[in-house]
């Protein structure tokens, strides 16, 4: 599996994002009865165009495919590159986060917060803050994998 993941992440495999998803969604769908919309952690738009894609937003859009919910693509944004976070403690990475997130219309929403690998948990950090300052009622995390630091 973590080969199929560093794949869909870093060698342009986008492709995998439905098998991963799969994967992904095993015990999920028991909880998905506690949101209203799946929401990914997006990347920062040059690094989307440097990439060609977001993986966590693929993966998002097929696990809210999977649980049948309404996949919003709209309400959390990158407003900051934060550049690389491999070989950044959690201190550095938080420092990084800070306010690289902006959410809009989360007003009472449930949301499924999608990302591709938790490290040190500060992305999502950033991103769960960012939801619930625009009004999110619950934010649920989930990602493919927990890598090492």
């Amino acid at each position: 599996m973590s080969t199929a993941i560093r794949r869909f992440k870093y060698e342009s495999r986008p492709d995998l994002a439905p098998v991963l998803a799969r994967y992904a969604s095993e015990g999920l769908l028991a909880a998905a009865g506690n949101v209203d919309r799946v929401v990914a952690v997006p990347l920062h738009r040059a690094r989307r165009i440097e990439r060609g894609y977001d993986q966590a937003m693929l993966l998002a859009r097929e696990l809210a495919r999977i649980a049948e919910l309404p996949f919003d693509r709209a309400s959390l944004v990158r407003v900051r590159s934060t550049g690389q976070q491999v070989g950044r403690s959690r201190d550095e990475r938080l420092a990084a986060m800070r306010g690289a997130f902006e959410a809009r219309g989360l007003s009472g929403a449930r949301i499924l917060l999608v990302d591709d690998v938790i490290t040190t948990g500060a992305t999502f950090d950033a991103a769960e803050d960012a939801c619930r300052r625009a009004g999110a009622l619950s934010v649920l995390r989930h990602a493919l994998a927990s890598a090492p630091t």
